[in-house]
């Protein structure tokens, strides 16, 4: 079974407390929170009372215990037993807040994880598992909260999930008093996910070394997400943002979390990364059986009908009998975009590599450009996945002859080619220095990826022989073999189509035939065009005459 994250469990107490998760994130338990602390008066939000928070979380099934009242190191149960007791309360916590959980039970895997599985018979289009958006993390989560104030002009690179990663430390710091303790506290999610973000340097050099997914990048970008926080927010309020709570550390571990356990709440306006309760317990499948559904709130009606409030379900996309896993699609990414996000590499890895092209925002035409690639459903930092099968995305191409039109060619970019630019002209060749510009680019960037690789072909094929199959040489070996073998396949079919730049039909050919009109190419065409204008105008072809 695929799993997420499959040896990220750490060993958990039966019952862990919420004391317990922010140790595992080296991050102290602070001294009660009272929102009525020395914060901004715009910080402040409107909270209930301490018994009324008590009563609600009896109301949940949940009560947070104090340090001391852990068990022992010898009373500790396994991770995937202390995550499936955590489930069960979560369970009903969830259906306090007007969810529910229907036949779809948490069991472990034989990954040392825990996925789900249906519990009884399930019918195409049922919904397995409702939770109330309301008490999802996601971006709104912190930006609506007393978070606000100090991150309203934050503008992460790693976007949503940076939002997601900040709002869950301040939840954990606020530990008892947050609304969400009944889930974050309970020890269902992994408290250091075993992913890329979170190995050791020497690993992480070496996983840059071994894929063209933009894993550099993202260490890159968590780093400045970082630097941005302390700049700008936990330095202004040190009593709000303590650094034994909102360190480097913790944020790091806190944004792994993020990607490894989000799901993706999609909809016509956006698709969104949440963090959900028990929805994410679903393990990963190229052919999944379920998928994440919104549900609009409904009011309720006159004759019986229930209000709910909108939800985010857990739906069967086909019928699931008793016993079998719940799966979902996590993305559609590359297996090693897969292994840094969620941790586990997927066999077979496919032959295929990714790569990422982008506009020089010093291009005078930048603009036009980037209207252009909007009107495609492109943006101006575009990636693209190439396989070994050799045959180049059309919408590569195309993009890489808008990253170099130029000269007599941007005339292209014109308003008056707007509607049509992309579609009757982009997808095929503009003009021979335009073609040779974009295939040159392709070239340059196949031979970048394959000069990336750390070892050679020859030592990766005896780590694929040799290696254990669950080590960590033997997933970075099938990962570069896979991409290698895509890369230079690539590389073959850009050097093919320059080969082919002087048989190609540009624009102006193509315009001249859709006029009927045939273009000049040699001096022979040229004295008979001559010829046939003179005999038109009853000269003789000695005759002298201004052309």
């Amino acid at each position: 079974m695929l799993i997420r994250c499959s040896t990220c469990m750490l060993a958990l107490n039966a019952v862990m407390t919420v004391a317990a998760l922010q140790n595992a994130l080296h991050i102290p338990h602070p001294a009660p929170f009272s929102r009525s602390m020395q914060l901004p008066s715009s910080a402040a939000v409107q909270s209930k009372s301490m018994l009324g928070r008590m009563d609600q979380r009896r109301r949940f099934g949940h009560i947070c215990a104090s340090a001391s009242e852990a068990p022992s190191p010898t009373e500790t149960a396994s991770p995937e037993a202390a995550r499936l007791d955590a489930a069960v309360t979560v369970s009903e916590w969830l259906k306090g807040t007007g969810g529910y959980v229907g036949p779809a039970q948490p069991v472990s895997t034989d990954s040392a994880a825990i996925g789900l599985r249906a519990s009884g018979a399930i019918r195409r289009t049922e919904a397995v598992i409702s939770v109330p958006q309301n008490v999802a993390i996601t971006a709104e989560t912190a930006l609506r909260s007393d978070l606000g104030k100090w991150i309203s002009e934050f503008e992460p690179e790693l976007a949503d999930f940076s939002f997601i990663a900040l709002s869950l430390l301040h939840e954990r710091r606020l530990g008892d008093q947050s609304e969400l303790a009944a889930w974050l506290g309970s020890g269902i999610l992994p408290t250091q996910p075993d992913v890329p973000l979170l190995w050791g340097e020497e690993d992480q050099r070496r996983l840059c070394g071994s894929t063209s997914a933009p894993f550099a990048e993202r260490l890159v970008s968590a780093s400045a997400d970082f630097d941005w926080l302390e700049a700008n927010a936990f330095a202004a309020e040190p009593l709000f943002f303590p650094e034994s709570v909102f360190n480097k550390q913790a944020f790091t571990e806190a944004v792994a979390l993020a990607f490894s356990r989000c799901v993706w709440l999609r909809s016509p306006d956006a698709d969104l990364p949440a963090l959900v309760p028990m929805l994410d317990l679903a393990n990963h499948a190229d052919t999944p059986n379920a998928q994440i559904k919104l549900k609009p709130a409904s009011k309720g009606g006159l004759f019986g009908g229930k209000a709910e409030p909108p939800m985010a379900q857990l739906v069967a996309l086909v019928d699931i009998a008793q016993g079998e896993p719940i799966t979902l699609s996590y993305a559609e990414s590359t297996r090693a975009e897969l292994l840094i996000d969620y941790g586990f590499l997927q066999e077979p890895v496919p032959a295929e590599w990714v790569t990422t092209f982008s506009l020089d925002e010093d291009d005078i035409n930048f603009d036009d450009k980037c209207d252009v690639l909007g009107s495609a459903g492109l943006e101006p930092s575009q990636q693209f996945v190439l396989s070994e099968k050799g045959e180049l995305p059309a919408e590569l191409i195309a993009f890489l002859r808008v990253k170099f039109l130029k000269g007599a060619d941007a005339f292209l970019l014109e308003a008056l080619f707007r509607e049509s630019v992309w579609r009757e002209h982009l997808l095929l060749p503009v003009s021979q220095g335009n073609e040779e510009e974009a295939l040159n680019a392709g070239i340059v960037r196949c031979g970048e990826v394959l000069r990336k690789f750390e070892s050679s072909l020859q030592e990766d094929l005896a780590l694929l022989a040799e290696a254990p199959r669950a080590s960590l040489e033997y997933k970075l070996a099938a990962l570069r073999y896979a991409e290698r073998r895509a890369a230079e396949a690539s590389q073959r079919a850009f050097k093919g189509r320059l080969a082919e730049l002087s048989s190609l039909e540009y624009y102006q050919e193509r315009r001249l035939r859709s006029l009927n009109l045939t273009p000049i190419e040699t001096e022979e065409e040229l004295d008979a065009l001559r010829e046939e204008s003179a005999r038109a105008a009853g000269r003789g072809i000695g005759q002298d005459y201004e052309w």
